[in-house]
């Protein structure tokens, strides 16, 4: 059993676990070289300057993101089909697991494009992480499509990249309630900011 879970140490929520045969395409995604440079972002820019122990990193922030999309799908009540819309506009039904796997996706994936010093590096160079995630996700010379395109899931093997670009720089993926999720007033991007320490 033990082997089964891929366990991460976080300092807001003690362990996360992810299940190696549920949460497959996530592990291999935290295993390439993109998603790795995250531990060298700081989450909280040049705070750590000032406040030496202010060292949350992007690495974790984004882990921590993807397990509040896991912990808030526990609580909510929704049907197990879910009309979404593909790029071409068609009507696609996922189940509720789909849907969930698709935005676990997109809260790891949301910080993909950060630079160093986080915001502070946009400042600088007018460059918005949000346009560098979209370049680095839909990379066909990169680490993360390939992933992507080998999810065993037609519809998400499909058309994941795309819905995860849509949902992470804000477009007009369907359902909004869905999207809002990750990119909203209150989302979990927010909630693990808001708890991350000091």
């Amino acid at each position: 059993m033990a082997d089964s879970i891929k366990v991460f140490r976080d300092p807001i929520y003690s362990l996360i676990s992810f299940d190696k045969n549920e949460d497959d395409i996530i592990i291999q995604i935290i295993n390439t070289p993109e998603f790795q440079r995250l531990r060298r972002i700081r989450q909280l820019g040049l705070s750590s300057f000032t406040f030496p122990t202010s060292t949350h990193d992007r690495f974790s922030h984004s882990i921590g993101v993807a397990f509040l999309v896991d912990e808030l799908f526990k609580t909510l009540e929704i049907q197990n089909k879910i009309e979404v819309l593909s790029p071409d506009g068609l009507s696609i039904e996922l189940e509720k697991k789909q849907l969930k796997l698709l935005l676990k996706l997109a809260g790891l994936l949301h910080d993909i494009g950060h630079g160093p010093f986080s915001h502070a590096f946009e400042k600088v160079t007018s460059i918005n992480h949000e346009e560098l995630s979209k370049k680095i996700i839909l990379n066909e010379n990169g680490s993360i499509l390939p992933i992507l395109n080998s999810i065993k899931d037609e519809e998400l093997k499909k058309y994941s990249a795309h819905w995860i670009v849509e949902i992470i720089s804000g477009g007009t993926f369907s359902p909004i309630w869905a999207k809002e999720i990750i990119s909203s007033q209150l989302d979990v991007d927010r909630i693990d900011y808001l708890l991350s320490p000091p």
